[in-house]
């Protein structure tokens, strides 16, 4: 499930300011990271409010709360950090064109069978977006091509997770057949 439009990228941004590190990641489709902020904020709040005074009192347990809520308080921190970059980064006009540039190039090794280039190319564009379900959609084909199957059902799956258009959506199904 992806939300992409502006109404959802607006309340993607403000449920992760809210106190519920994570669910920002999990709107966007990045369920275990999201699972691994909230669970991280979750456990260092019940420590510094229920487990260390209950333990040793809260005289004795004062630096260990404090460290707990710093470290909270950084976990919410860098939560709305990633979600704003999730969200908003990857709508940059620059870094758009720089991928169509990019994906022009390496569908032009690809149909030149020139599968090696082509896959390094594809590489880079996931290194401005990991979430680019037109090249992980090609570099499936290209791993599939070059026999590592896993490897291509893994980059299959990932982009007909991401790909909220469905452009890819047959052409996945074909290829996912294939490298059974």
């Amino acid at each position: 499930m992806k939300f992409y439009n502006l109404n959802m990228k607006i309340l993607v941004a403000v449920l992760s300011v809210l106190p519920f590190p994570g669910l920002g990641q999990i709107l966007t489709g990045r369920h275990l990271r999201g699972t691994v902020f909230f669970l991280s904020f979750i456990i260092l709040i019940d420590l510094a409010m229920i487990i260390f005074p209950c333990l040793w009192g809260r005289e004795e347990a004062q630096q260990l709360i404090r460290l707990c809520w710093l470290a909270a308080i950084l976990i919410w921190g860098y939560n709305i950090f990633d979600i704003i970059r999730i969200v908003y980064w990857r709508e940059r006009p620059a870094l758009q064109e720089k991928k169509k540039q990019l994906f022009s190039e390496g569908l032009i090794y690809y149909l030149k069978n020139d599968l090696d280039r082509a896959g390094k190319i594809f590489q880079r564009i996931l290194k401005l977006d990991r979430d680019d379900p037109d090249a992980l959609f090609y570099l499936g084909v290209i791993y599939r091509n070059s026999g590592q199957t896993g490897k291509a059902t893994r980059f299959f799956n990932r982009a007909l997770i991401l790909d909220d258009t469905e452009k890819w959506r047959w052409e996945i199904s074909e290829e996912l057949k294939k490298s059974l």
